[in-house]
C-alpha cells in the first residue's frame, strides 16, 4: 500500500532529485525506484503477479486496491479482477490479529518516514497512531447504543 500511495520529492529537476537520492545512507530513505511512477508500476506488476494470494485477502483490503486510482490507472484489468475477487471474498479478519492493524488509516501527506526526523521517531510515531485508533474503536464498541456527545 505505501508504494501505491507514495511522494516524490517536490522537484522536478532530475540532478537534484539524482543527488537527495545518493546523499540519503538510511536504508528506508533510499530511493531505489527513483521515481513515483516506478514505486507505483513495481508495486501494481508485484499485486499482478501474485493475485492468487492476493484474491483471498479480506474484503476491506480489496476494496481498499480496487479503489486505488493509481492500481486503475497502471492496470485496469487488475482493478477488474480485484473487483471480482471482493465480491468473492469469503475471508475474514483473523481474530488473533488485532484489527486496528488491517484498518489504521494511513496518510501520505503525515504518515511518510520522510516527515520525521529519525527511524526512532516514525516508529514511535506508528505505534503510537495504532494504539490510539485501538483504544478508539475498543471505546467506540463500548459505547454503542449509548449517546455521547464529544
Amino acid at each position: 500500500m505505501q508504494l501505491l500511495t507514495s511522494q516524490s520529492p517536490h522537484t522536478h529537476d532530475d540532478d537534484e532529485q539524482e543527488s537527495l537520492c545518493a546523499a540519503s545512507s538510511d536504508v528506508l530513505e533510499k530511493c531505489y525506484l527513483r521515481q513515483v511512477h516506478n514505486c507505483v508500476y513495481f508495486a501494481v506488476k508485484v499485486l499482478e503477479n501474485q493475485f492468487q494470494l492476493v484474491a483471498h485477502l479480506d474484503k476491506c483490503t480489496l476494496r481498499l486496491l480496487a479503489e486505488n486510482e493509481r492500481v486503475a490507472f497502471f492496470s485496469p484489468d487488475l482493478r477488474d479482477r480485484l473487483t471480482q475477487a471482493q465480491d468473492r471474498s469469503t475471508a475474514k479478519l483473523s481474530p488473533s490479529v488485532s484489527t486496528f492493524i488491517h484498518s489504521v488509516p494511513f496518510q501520505p501527506a503525515t504518515d511518510n518516514r520522510s516527515n520525521f526526523g529519525s527511524d526512532k521517531a516514525f516508529h514511535t510515531f506508528k505505534k503510537q497512531r495504532d494504539i490510539f485508533y485501538e483504544v478508539l474503536r475498543e471505546w467506540e464498541g463500548l459505547s454503542q447504543g449509548t449517546r455521547v456527545e464529544l
